[in-house]
């Protein structure tokens, strides 16, 4: 069986470094990002990508905008966001025609036993 490739973006150094030690002690291959400009050159540089995971609320270039990316290109998707004024924000993306299924929206601080269940079921559909 092939290691599969779960392409992180975050702006916070820490998150992305925390998702990438959950991740490849479970044995997947991480690819970190730190803005959304990182992340979408990834994406389309053809680098295999079996999963996203990526944070909404960036700056410069916003987390939507890489998931439309990576569903452009086949890529399932994890959402991982938190905050002030994340429920609105979900609100306001989905008002304006942005699909976001529950089923891949994890909040911050994240439950580890919630991520590695929605990544083996993401990966797993994937197949």
């Amino acid at each position: 069986m092939t290691t599969k490739s779960i392409l992180i973006v975050d702006d916070e150094i820490y998150m992305v470094g925390l998702l990438e030690k959950i991740l490849t002690k479970e044995g997947y291959k991480t690819i970190p990002c730190h803005s959304g400009r990182e992340a979408i050159e990834t994406i389309q540089s053809g680098q295999k990508v079996d999963l996203l995971i990526s944070d909404l609320k960036m700056p410069h270039v916003a987390g939507i905008d890489v998931i439309e990316i990576a569903r452009g290109n086949d890529i399932p998707t994890i959402i991982v966001s938190g905050g002030v004024g994340t429920d609105t924000h979900i609100r306001h993306l989905k008002s304006l025609g942005y699909t976001i299924p529950d089923s891949e929206f994890i909040y911050k601080p994240i439950k580890i036993d919630l991520l590695l269940t929605l990544v083996k079921s993401k990966l797993a559909n994937k197949n």
